[in-house]
């Protein structure tokens, strides 16, 4: 299987992963966040990645929840031929 595919507990060192919001607006039912990570890779290189999350509820309860990111470097870090592939 290809990296991009692969669990990410075989992509990335363990509790390496951390998102950090950089910014949050809120209007009506609907919750927007400006997001960083970072991140340790198993094979040593360093993945920081950039987010867009919309967040949206009923009432107290969370119903809807869309990621974008920085799809592009995504696929750089984690589409090279510098992860094993895998049969799986």
């Amino acid at each position: 299987m290809h990296a991009f595919l692969m669990p990410m507990d075989q992509v990335y060192k363990p509790n390496t992963l951390r998102v950090l919001p950089i910014s949050m607006v809120a209007e009506g039912d609907c919750v927007a966040v400006e997001a960083v990570s970072s991140a340790e890779l198993r094979d040593g290189r360093a993945y920081r990645n950039t987010y867009h999350f919309l967040l949206r509820f009923r009432g107290d309860k969370l119903i809807l929840v869309k990621e974008y990111m920085d799809s592009h470097h995504a696929w750089e870090i984690f589409c090279t031929s510098r992860f094993p592939a895998s049969d799986e």
